[in-house]
């Protein structure tokens, strides 16, 4: 490392301190937002520069000065495996993996020649094509992309723009420095980039603002959206000092549960629509059903007529299922979503308290199973450190999520009883044995084993005018006859996993409230037939 240093002067050496301060303060916003986790973040020095990642890092040929800033940024340790997002949708980089290193020297997957200079790299991983940092050495610069959107994603940069649209003066921004340095694409983005200690100045004010919200990418996917999270920071004191975290991360999944009871309500709504859809396809309009029954007529042989047949039959009969579908769900619609709204203000507290009895019964799995496995992975001598360390910060957070998850139960249960002391909440010891509502659960499993049954029985009675010698046609009936007959098996053994646990239950604790319900319902799968 000394090598590298002493190519680097001191004025170099403080931009590139400044960089790793503002990535550093920017992480430690996180974890004042309740994002991250203070022991997530990994700081320099680190135990193997030296001898492993200084020569890693040389083999990608970069300039001292980014290799000697790899050396001092903090890093948020296996963010990919704790699901963490970060700026505007992109990812943690760690550095200290190669695999990071080598995605980051070209993110946009500009053409080889294109590729990014040795003095240039990213701050961030790009995720999901969104957003990527990008930091100039040579100019002590950082400009804010993606693929996706405007390419540009510097509100500055984009308030500058709009300032001289609006006024006339032209669409482009004037590029910020113009040399003749040839740096291909990544020299042009970098034109429009601001200065270092700046632009990371400005994101972490962005966060304080809430102009910017953590998550927003693929590994957050719907937790941390902005409509949830901006609303519940603001109510609990963002950015004072006094923010409640713990209150905020308890509000947060309540409100994830309350926003996805109203979309799994919506579902009749949702049906309606994927059913029309599947009857204004091009291949259910009349002229594709002549054109079939035109085959049956064009057929020479037994086996071409009967196929032909089939063709048309499997045609008509699923556009007859679809019919029937669609009419099922717009019943449904009419009496479970009037005027278009499919729940009652009064139902939804119950409606979110089993949303989050069911997310508190995962919660308290996930911690079990990963004591499990730490435990198991410590009684191997041969695992490697970093393993352990990574399930072990696996577990620090499925124990963090699980008193979340916990205080978010109890505060919802507390509403429940206050505005409806009427109500037996029984439910909640099916829900913290099983994870499901087991009732629900099992009609769905009847209704499935039916649906499967009953078209499989229609197959076979069709099958029954089809002659012998035509036994190509026979074969695609017997085989879409055993596929429904296969789509049984999975509601079959639910049944029998269910049985077998309430069996155990009632071993342990007797009897329950709904026991009954349940019983019926299994002898109900029990009894279906089976053609």
């Amino acid at each position: 490392m000394e090598e590298i240093t002493s190519a680097l002067s001191s004025a170099q050496k403080a931009q590139l301190h400044q960089v790793a301060d503002g990535l550093l303060e920017i992480y430690q916003t996180l974890v004042r937002m309740a994002y991250l986790d203070a022991s997530w973040i990994a700081r320099p020095p680190y135990q193997d520069v030296d001898s492993r990642l200084v020569p890693m890092w040389k083999s990608f040929k970069l300039d001292p000065a980014v290799i000697y800033l790899y050396s001092i940024l903090p890093y948020v340790e296996n963010s990919g495996d704790l699901g963490l997002d970060f700026f505007q949708g992109g990812q943690f980089a760690d550095f200290r993996c190669q695999r990071d290193v080598a995605a980051n020297r070209n993110p946009f997957y500009f053409p080889e020649e294109d590729s990014m200079p040795p003095t240039m790299t990213a701050l961030s991983t790009m995720g999901n094509h969104e957003g990527v940092i990008l930091y100039d050495s040579k100019r002590h610069r950082i400009g804010l992309f993606d693929q996706m959107g405007d390419w540009n994603n510097d509100y500055v940069v984009s308030e500058e723009r709009r300032k001289r649209r609006d006024s006339g003066s032209g669409r482009e921004q004037p590029k910020r420095y113009e040399d003749d340095a040839d740096e291909g694409e990544y020299g042009e983005l970098m034109k429009d980039g601001r200065d270092a200690g700046e632009v990371l100045r400005d994101m972490k004010k962005w966060y304080l603002e809430l102009r910017e919200t953590p998550g927003g990418g693929e590994l957050t996917g719907n937790d941390w959206l902005k409509e949830l999270v901006k609303p519940l920071y603001e109510k609990h004191g963002w950015p004072r000092e006094d923010f409640d975290q713990d209150a905020f991360l308890a509000d947060l999944v309540r409100a994830r549960a309350l926003r996805k009871v109203k979309y799994f309500a919506e579902e009749p709504l949702r049906k309606v629509e994927c059913y029309k859809g599947w009857l204004a396809m091009p291949s259910y309009e009349d002229k594709e059903f002549e054109k079939l029954r035109a085959k049956i007529g064009e057929a020479k042989t037994v086996q071409e007529e009967w196929v032909a047949r089939w063709g048309l039959y499997s045609k008509e009969r699923n556009k007859r299922s679809n019919e029937k579908d669609l009419e099922r769900a717009e019943e449904q619609v009419k009496a479970e979503c009037p005027g278009g709204k499919c729940w009652k203000d009064e139902d939804l507290p119950v409606m979110e308290l089993k949303h989050v009895a069911t997310e508190y019964f995962y919660a308290q799995r996930r911690v079990r199973d990963r004591e499990a496995r730490l435990t198991a992975m410590k009684a191997h001598q041969a695992v490697p450190k970093q393993m352990l360390r990574q399930m072990e910060m696996q577990l620090g957070q499925a124990e963090r999520q699980l008193a979340v998850v916990r205080k978010a139960y109890e505060a919802c249960k507390a509403e429940v009883e206050r505005l409806h002391p009427e109500l037996s909440l029984s439910f909640l010891r099916v829900l913290g044995r099983f994870g499901v509502d087991v009732k629900s659960t099992l009609q769905r499993d009847i209704d499935t084993i039916n649906d499967m049954e009953s078209q499989a029985k229609e197959l076979q009675e069709w099958l029954a005018q089809v002659p012998d010698e035509a036994t190509e046609a026979r074969q695609l009936i017997q085989e879409a006859i055993a596929d429904f007959k296969k789509g049984t098996d999975f509601p079959r053994r639910s049944k029998d996993y269910y049985e077998g646990e309430m069996r155990k239950w009632e071993a342990e604790e007797g009897e329950y409230e709904g026991s009954s319900e349940i019983y019926e319902l299994l002898r109900a799968i029990e009894n279906l037939a089976s053609y």
